[in-house]
């Protein structure tokens, strides 16, 4: 005989309870999961390139960091899941194969990951042997580089005493944008000394032409702005249009 609808209804609903939790329960598993898989992955890609130039060893040996700094958060995500899943099996939550392995196959394929990036380290020392040698090579012409901007700037360039100053404004821009290129690349160089533990090479030429034309930029910026006041007043039609105050209080600032 059938039990009645409603001795039922509780056990119905309890199912139906118990079934919804363990979808959710899946669902977030799975995601956790398919994150950590994810992640795992996109690092043995990384850890897998052969750096050619110092901004690749820079991203790999980054890489190395990101997953030994990562253990702790990665395991306990691993652990989560796995919980998770437990949780599944002691429901009878029906789970795919495919889940389930992938789940049971994460701390493994976490570990050796990690030794992955352990061995990666080890044998990036001769990489960074090489690029070390590369950097104090381009360390070394950027000083060459340097004098010759020096002289360039005194002798061709915004500092020439025999220049116009009109012709000067335009040779402080050209030049003043070859400073900005070589800043960077000063700024890269330090930073490349630096990953090497190399000493940080002095500049003092790059330091002069920086000095040069900041202090030329001060005084042919009040140049600029004096022909631009000028322009201005002789755009006045008519000699009664003058307001003298104005004049002399405009002529008073670039004295």
């Amino acid at each position: 005989r059938r039990p009645p609808r409603s001795t039922l209804f509780p056990y119905t609903t309890l199912f139906r309870s118990v079934q919804a939790y363990g979808r959710n329960l899946r669902d977030s598993g799975m995601s956790i999961a398919q994150a950590v898989h994810d992640r795992i992955a996109s690092y043995r890609d990384e850890l897998s390139k052969n750096p050619e130039t110092l901004e690749d060893l820079k991203a790999l040996l980054n890489t190395i960091t990101i997953v030994l700094d990562s253990t702790n958060e990665i395991e306990l995500m691993i652990d989560d899941c796995s919980e998770r899943y437990r949780t599944l099996e002691e429901f009878d939550v029906t789970v795919a194969d495919g889940e389930a392995q992938m789940v049971e196959s994460l701390g493994s394929e976490w570990d050796r990951l990690i030794e992955l990036a352990k061995e990666t380290g080890r044998n990036s020392a001769k990489i960074r042997r090489k690029f070390a040698k590369v950097t104090q090579d381009q360390v070394t012409a950027f000083v060459d580089e340097s004098t010759e901007l020096l002289t360039q700037i005194r002798e061709s360039g915004p500092a020439n005493p025999e220049l116009e100053l009109d012709d000067a404004v335009v040779k402080h821009e050209e030049f003043d944008t070859i400073l900005v290129a070589k800043r960077q690349t000063r700024e890269q160089l330090v930073l490349a000394q630096k990953l090497f533990g190399l000493e940080i090479t002095p500049t003092p030429d790059f330091k002069k032409c920086e000095d040069i034309m900041e202090h030329l930029g001060r005084v042919l910026g009040l140049y600029k702005e004096f022909k631009e006041a000028e322009a201005g007043w002789s755009g006045t039609l008519f000699f009664g249009e003058l307001d003298m105050d104005v004049l002399n209080t405009g002529v008073e600032e670039f004295v």
